[in-house]
């Protein structure tokens, strides 16, 4: 009996010594901290964008700067064909002057229809970030489908009498419809989207500074050219 005391007591003073000579168990160090998962950045996805149809402001200004860009080959080839065949074409008749319109047509439809079907946009369309593509989707329409476009879209403005009414119910689509689509996109099955920023206003800005300027310039050195 006394040895098994005597063992006892020998055994709680060996496990008394080993706690003391044991240093304390830093519990902090044995929890492992869970790193946040790395973040990955959102690409967005290429050839797929949601549908914003082009409101009708963006779509006049794409216009106008169409129109601007499109002057440029005009008045050149008609001021090269007035030095060449010493016709005088003038601004004050320029609307009834068979030259100029040939000129014209030959510059607009190339332009319109080329850039719509192999770009989806033309400078000015693509100044305020807009495309055309096939009505639901983000394809380019064809080349047929961008003349017949064009052909639709110039045929409205110059019917006999009717060509100026039926001009601003195309734009009246364009701007009450939902899917903001004129007669001419109805043609074919076309929409134009606003896929982008436009322009800046600093290069809006300069555009058509730049412009004015050059005008300025050609009236001033070509007044026979320009006669009225």
């Amino acid at each position: 009996m006394n040895l098994n005391t005597e063992t006892s007591t020998s055994e709680v003073a060996i496990q008394e010594q080993v706690q003391r000579n044991t240093p304390p168990i830093n519990t902090k160090q044995l929890v492992t901290p869970v790193q946040p998962a790395p973040s990955i950045p959102l690409q967005p996805i290429q050839n797929s964008f949601e549908i914003k149809p082009a409101g009708a402001w963006s779509r006049f200004w794409a216009s106008v700067i169409d129109n601007m860009v499109l002057s440029l080959p005009v008045v050149i080839i008609a001021f090269v064909w007035s030095l060449t065949t010493k016709t005088n074409i003038t601004l004050g008749n320029i609307e009834n002057n068979n030259i100029f319109t040939i000129i014209f047509l030959l510059c607009y439809f190339p332009y319109f229809i080329y850039l719509t079907a192999s770009k989806g946009a033309t400078v000015g369309k693509d100044a305020y970030g807009l495309k055309v593509v096939k009505s639901g989707t983000d394809q380019y329409i064809t080349y047929v489908q961008s003349a017949i476009r064009e052909l639709v879209k110039f045929g409205l403005m110059i019917i006999p009498l009717l060509g100026g009414l039926f001009y601003l119910i195309n734009g009246l689509m364009i701007i009450f419809s939902k899917q903001k689509r004129g007669i001419h996109d109805r043609a074919v099955n076309s929409q134009v989207l606003r896929v982008k920023p436009a322009w800046k206003m600093g290069k809006q800005i300069l555009f058509f500074g730049g412009f004015i300027l050059l005008g300025i310039i050609i009236l001033t050195f070509s007044p026979q050219f320009f006669s009225t």
